[in-house]
């Protein structure tokens, strides 16, 4: 059973538009000891701090949206669990926009440089595109479903990303690899050594993971 705690939260804000350096701030929490960090930075949001900035996206530790540093050390908000005492600070050495929130524009070019997504065979058109029957049968075949998977009917895992069963099976070469998008970034900011992410990644090739990451050459 959860059980409720107190915590102290020092979170960095800065607001490059109006302030001339960046402060402090500290906010007492009541939460459960079963909380993300995550789950902290949106109680200071609805309850105390509503200018606060910072963002997140997939929850499922995918995306790597939620990056930010506690106390010192790179973590994904949305899993490291919550501590009594933090400092929450936004990841280096990207830009700061506010708050938490970082430019990841050079990142997202670099991702773009190397075609670690899908790439069009041709320029688009315009308007509704018809899908050929045999590709859709194609990628029904390979998309995953999200699922739920429930251990004495809580939810312990959430399985959300598309395409990575594929991917990990050897379906998709290096430059068509939306799987390897969200992996690389979760990578840089929070690597897991022992995690089954890392497990299943090593399993189906971790080499190619290894080289997108040194191609990106952002020192964190």
């Amino acid at each position: 059973m959860p059980i409720d705690i107190k915590l102290r939260a020092e979170i960095r804000r800065y607001d490059p538009a109006v302030d001339s350096e960046p402060r402090y701030e500290t906010y007492e929490v009541a939460g459960q000891d079963n909380w993300r960090v995550l789950d902290v930075i949106r109680s200071i949001y609805e309850h105390q701090a509503g200018d606060l900035a910072y963002q997140f996206a997939c929850r499922a530790g995918r995306c790597g949206t939620c990056g930010v540093k506690v106390n010192g050390v790179p973590v994904l908000a949305c899993q490291e669990r919550c501590k009594p005492g933090m400092r929450i600070e936004p990841l280096t050495p990207f830009p700061v926009l506010r708050d938490l929130v970082v430019d990841r524009s050079e990142v997202e070019a670099r991702y773009e440089q190397h075609a670690l997504a899908p790439q069009r065979a041709t320029a688009y058109a315009g308007g509704p595109e018809a899908i050929e029957p045999q590709l859709a049968l194609f990628f029904d075949s390979v998309i995953d479903t999200p699922t739920m998977k429930r251990k004495k009917g809580k939810i312990v895992s959430v399985g959300v990303q598309p395409f990575h069963s594929a991917w990990r099976s050897g379906q998709y070469t290096l430059p068509q690899s939306p799987g390897l998008f969200t992996m690389t970034m979760a990578a840089m900011v929070a690597p897991r050594k022992t995690s089954s992410d890392t497990r299943r990644v090593a399993a189906a090739g971790a080499a190619r993971v290894r080289v997108a990451i040194r191609a990106l050459t952002i020192p964190l």
